[in-house]
């Protein structure tokens, strides 16, 4: 194993498939040397943000984990430009764990600060799920007394309008923020959300909003926090071990799938061309037939 702070941010983000457990262990033995070389990884993303372009490339996950769960707050504008890439390219480099965990990426890199927050979750042009895990964030530093709730749940309520409407999973998503905090005193707007049809029921319905009422502050810490057990570096092993056991398992199902249809195809093509075998063989009988007659 590579000891150069350099080499092991570098083997961090060269891609393969196997989970880089030793390498995160040697970085965070040098973490104040390797941060801000993990943060200019993600600024080289930023400026060629086709390095991304490799399906075995999961270094700027790990990465995002690390400055989070270490609440390294030079990070927290890094990591806003990179959800302000392309959407297709954000969904083939983060996957599920921007919807999962991008919320604590950027909240826990925030230092309290909400105006790029802000400017993500409006910004009409910007991946969808990059603006809702923005929100999620805002929820999250409410949460972890890094910002008043009051001014949060007003403002997410403000996107809950007809003006906001930006579709169905932005609209659940703000939705989902306000009950995380307890929506005392904004109910008439999820009510009218509900009733546009602008959240469905497949999301959440007015039972699980008389449920997050009934919460009181710390239990509602205590359940946004439960998913969240990652933020504590002790704990982070545990968490990516999981994400990376589920990411092979979908690949291998995949793959399994892939296979099956090739295989499919192939018995198909095996058997449409035995019938025309058949078929041919029973025409030459028939001319046989004919000519002997």
């Amino acid at each position: 194993m590579q000891t150069d702070p350099s080499a092991l941010v570098d083997a961090l983000f060269t891609p393969a498939l196997a989970y880089k457990r030793a390498e995160i262990d040697a970085i965070q033995a040098r973490w104040d040397e390797t941060a801000p070389l993990l943060i200019a990884q993600l600024d080289g993303i930023v400026a060629d943000p086709w390095l991304l372009d490799d399906p075995f490339k999961y270094g700027q996950i790990y990465a995002a984990y690390l400055l989070a769960s270490h609440k390294v707050e030079a990070a927290h504008d890094t990591l806003c430009a990179v959800l302000r890439l392309d959407g297709e390219l954000i969904e083939w480099a983060f996957g599920d764990t921007l919807s999962e965990d991008g919320g604590g990426f950027l909240a826990f890199t925030s230092g309290g600060r909400t105006e790029a927050l802000k400017a993500l979750i409006e910004d009409r042009d910007a991946y969808l799920y990059s603006r809702c895990a923005a929100a999620d964030a805002l929820g999250i530093m409410a949460v972890t007394g890094q910002i008043d709730p009051a001014p949060v749940r007003a403002y997410i309520a403000g996107l809950l309008t007809a003006e906001w409407d930006d579709g169905a999973y932005f609209v659940a998503s703000m939705g989902n923020v306000l009950l995380d905090l307890n929506p005392a005193g904004f109910e008439p707007v999820l009510a009218a959300a509900m009733e546009a049809g602008r959240i469905g029921e497949m999301e959440y319905d007015w039972a699980d909003v008389e449920a997050a009422l009934a919460l009181d502050w710390p239990t509602c810490q205590a359940r946004v926090l439960r998913r969240l057990a990652w933020r504590d570096p002790a704990e982070l092993h545990d968490h990516l071990s999981e994400w990376a056991y589920a990411r092979d398992e979908a690949e291998r199902l995949e793959a399994e799938a892939l296979a099956l249809k090739a295989a499919r195809a192939e018995a198909a093509k095996r058997d449409k061309a035995e019938r025309l075998r058949k078929k041919s063989k029973r025409k030459q009988a028939q001319k046989a037939r004919k000519k002997s007659r």
